[in-house]
């Protein structure tokens, strides 16, 4: 699976294999360590998680501002 993240602005993606492992999570936001990093000031440092449950792949806000 492919986690696509596209700009409404400029049309531009960010394109992330989703690891297969069970447990498997992508953080996104503006910190180096980020998985996916995203520009701007409205994106937090940590700002969400994409994770796998079982069959089902979820978003969670991380408690972003």
């Amino acid at each position: 699976m492919t986690i696509v993240v596209t700009n409404p602005k400029t049309g531009a993606e960010i394109r992330r294999e989703f690891p297969e492992a069970a447990e498997a999570r992508v953080s996104i936001g503006r910190n180096d360590a980020c998985d996916i990093i995203l520009e701007g000031t409205s994106v937090s440092r940590r700002h969400a998680e994409v994770f796998r449950a079982g069959a089902a792949v979820f978003i969670q806000d991380s408690g972003s501002t």
